[in-house]
């Protein structure tokens, strides 16, 4: 190179007649005219004692001038011109250089040339790997099998079917040069005589996890015969059901992680779970390096429960679907506006009283609760959980879902019918004493039985006629467990940190969104509230009043029902303004005498102002894996014992009749139980029926081989043939009258 400076920087010229390093020169070497003095000019590479002297050449001065004026000129010299030699340009070039510059051979580039290989003589790879994949690709593109006859360190041979003389050869490009993997095509015989085939064994189920990885990144729930017609359409080739679903299972590990893999990585999760949430709590539970349980609880979702949430909480529990199963407890609280709000999940090996109290243990711990007595639980009777909220929270309420409970009341104890549902509900709807015992007596009339199975329940756990009046709340139905458990329901097949992840992105993106559309509320009061008491107001006509002092009023619905309402002690005689903080109609026609707004007496749980406390506090967001910090000094954690149920596993549960949406012309029969005319039991029908044990045969085939012997004992009984005779007699006779069907005549 000869340098040539000039002021303010340097110029560097390539002597070989190469481009510069930024934009091209449009003046190439021809610009520069030589005046010949006798001979031609000509560059030497030589050394000055080989060189060969040569006439000087004399150049013209105007066009060095010229070419100075053109290199030196501010529009050509830009400051945005790169001069980096690694480029994007430089590293998509498609073309191989000798040590002189000249373009000598083609570069394959994967990115590019993948989709559809043209193997040509020469051709370069960067790696035998990406030379094998290329030639695998063009036998799914060109619909031919290409087989790998030699594979080692030093060369390649790919042929087709045995009769075919296309042949390719590969070696690496410097076999001398150990850091050089390039890789090129020595010899190609590029002639086919073998035909198109249908079913391609270069389309592996690696090779298909890989292509059609994005299909599953938008749906997992991509399905196999998708997957067949897609191969079918691309490449003409048919693949079975098998292998389409072992790619399936493959391509679903790559974009939500392998089941077993990710339990080691758990250490790693909670240490950068803690970074990024400082106040979460995470408790994991081994047993002998084994995964046993796994405690969560984030520190947006306990400061926020503690700042103004009613301290009512639902517990659930729900099955997970992974390879290694499990259940997840969750605890679920309600927000201003009667939303769900997650306040703690756990992963554990199943439900029952040794991981309930686990769970509830921790729980308490978190959320502060020192006295039991002003907390309430909602929960479904689950296996355990009595047991363990009676010994760690004696004084607490204790409420079961007043739907389970029905759903054993109907299907358990068969008290069925209309009549009895609503019976039921009236009972449970029921907010003073008296009403609960005038439906209980209702109940009484149909069903002696049925009245004595719901008084055996505490009626404190099911009726609001018995609730207390401490959390503010007249929840009868467990009901926000349930949505968090539908909300997480694409999370539960998952390997456990791909759920966990997808569990807090849901709740992270929840309280976001609840805090913007709290932002946004106009009224003092939340949206729902605010629809709860206008649905009151309307139901406040014809009541009249009759002050009594001291804030005291009578209000009369007329029929005898006469109510007090304590505008002072924000109570009133039916209790429903005393469970719920919202006033009833009975307090809203006071209010509306004194020409006050029903919104101030409301309590302030559920006002916008609470709503927005809540929502303050915001889940932080969480590093991707390859960032997490890794914990050295601890071994990793081993996945837990599968434990698998006899049967195959489901996937859904079993729903009841009311719970199917209803379409067509005709009524489903799904969650009916089919009645066997036959054997009287239910669960089947006749043509499934089995029979009982030890009587195979048919009752009409026994009645009419009693019919057919004593027909033939009162005949000629004198003149009787033998025994053996007689029976066969019988077996042709009945033969004979059993329908039978004839085989068409074509």
């Amino acid at each position: 190179m000869d340098s040539m400076e000039t002021p303010g920087f340097e110029v560097e010229q390539n002597t070989l007649g190469g481009d510069f390093g930024g934009e091209a020169s449009d003046l190439d070497d021809s610009s520069y005219k030589a005046y010949e003095s006798g001979t031609s000019y000509s560059d030497s590479f030589e050394s000055d004692s080989d060189r060969v002297d040569e006439p000087e050449v004399e150049l013209v001065g105007e066009m060095i001038q010229k070419e100075l004026d053109h290199l030196l000129d501010s529009s050509f010299w830009s400051l945005e011109d790169d001069f980096d030699s690694s480029s994007d340009h430089d590293l998509n070039n498609d073309m191989d250089y000798d040590k002189y510059g000249n373009k000598k051979y083609p570069l394959f580039n994967p990115q590019t040339d993948m989709r559809n290989p043209i193997l040509i003589k020469g051709l370069v790879f960067p790696s035998r790997d990406i030379l094998k994949d290329a030639v695998k690709q063009y036998g799914r593109i060109n619909r031919v099998v290409t087989k790998l006859t030699r594979n080692d360190k030093l060369r390649v041979k790919a042929v087709c079917a045995p009769s075919c003389p296309r042949t390719l050869w590969a070696s690496k490009l410097n076999p001398k040069d150990p850091m050089d993997g390039s890789w090129q095509i020595k010899t190609l015989v590029n002639h086919h005589k073998c035909s198109k085939v249908m079913k391609n064994k270069n389309i592996t189920l690696k090779w298909m996890a890989r292509h059609y990885l994005h299909k599953f990144q938008v749906d997992p729930n991509y399905s196999l015969t998708s997957l067949q017609n897609d191969i079918r359409v691309d490449f003409g080739t048919i693949v079975s059901r098998t292998k389409c679903m072992r790619a399936k299972i493959r391509a679903l590990e790559l974009v939500q992680g392998n089941h077993k893999a990710q339990y080691a990585n758990i250490y790693d999760y909670l240490l950068e779970l803690k970074r990024s949430n400082p106040g979460t709590t995470t408790i994991c539970k081994l047993d002998c390096r084994l995964f046993q349980r796994l405690y969560i609880c984030l520190e947006a979702c306990k400061s926020g429960w503690l700042t103004g949430c009613r301290r009512i909480l639902g517990l659930d529990g729900c099955w997970l679907k992974g390879y290694y199963g499990g259940h997840l407890l969750a605890a679920v609280g309600v927000d201003a506006n009667d939303c769900i709000y997650p306040v703690a999940f756990a992963v554990v090996e199943s439900e029952n009283k040794q991981s309930w109290f686990w769970f509830l243990e921790l729980l308490q711990r978190d959320l502060e609760i020192d006295n039991s007595y002003n907390i309430c639980f909602m929960f479904d009777k689950q296996k355990g959980l009595i047991e363990a909220i009676s010994l760690l929270f004696p004084n607490a309420e204790a409420r079961n879902c007043a739907r389970h409970l029905y759903n054993n009341f109907k299907n358990i104890e068969g008290f069925r019918g209309q009549v009895m549902r609503l019976t039921y509900w009236k009972a449970a709807k029921a907010t003073f004493p008296r009403q609960f015992e005038e439906t209980m007596f209702e109940m009484r009339s149909l069903s002696e039985s049925a009245e004595a199975w719901l008084r055996d329940k505490d009626p404190r756990t099911w009726s609001r006629a018995h609730f207390s009046t401490r959390c503010k709340s007249d929840l009868l139905l467990n009901n926000n467990s349930e949505c968090f458990n539908k909300i997480i329901l694409e999370a539960r097949d998952k390997p456990i940190l791909t759920m966990l992840e997808i569990i807090r992105r849901k709740v992270m993106t929840s309280l976001v969104s609840m805090r913007e559309a709290t932002e946004k509320s106009p009224r003092p009061l939340c949206p729902r509230i605010q629809k709860k008491l206008s649905e009151i107001v309307s139901q406040s006509n014809n009541i009249w009043l009759i002050y009594a002092g001291n804030e005291k009023y009578e209000v009369d619905c007329g029929l005898g029902n006469k109510y007090v309402v304590d505008l002072l002690n924000s109570s009133c005689s039916c209790r429903k303004w005393d469970l719920s903080g919202i006033p009833c109609k009975h307090v809203v026609s006071c209010m509306q005498l004194l020409a006050v707004s029903p919104e101030t007496y409301v309590n302030t749980s559920y006002t916008v102002t609470t709503q927005l406390n809540i929502y303050s506090h915001l889940i932080n967001p969480v590093k991707g894996p390859m960032q997490w910090e890794h914990v050295r000094d601890m071994e990793p954690i081993l996945p837990p014992i599968i434990r698998r149920p006899p049967e195959r596993p489901k996937q859904t549960r079993r729903k009841e009749i009311d719970e199917v949406i209803k379409s067509g012309s005709k009524l489903s029969k799904t969650g009916q139980q089919a009645n066997c005319s036959k054997s009287g039991k239910l669960g089947h029908n006749t043509r499934t029926c089995k029979g009982i044990v030890g009587g195979n045969q048919m009752a009409s085939q026994s009645s009419s081989l009693q019919n057919l012997n004593q027909a033939t004992s009162m005949d000629n009984t004198s003149s009787q043939p033998p025994l053996t005779q007689q029976s066969s007699n019988l077996r042709a006779n009945f033969r004979a009258k059993l329908p039978f069907k004839r085989k068409s005549i074509l």
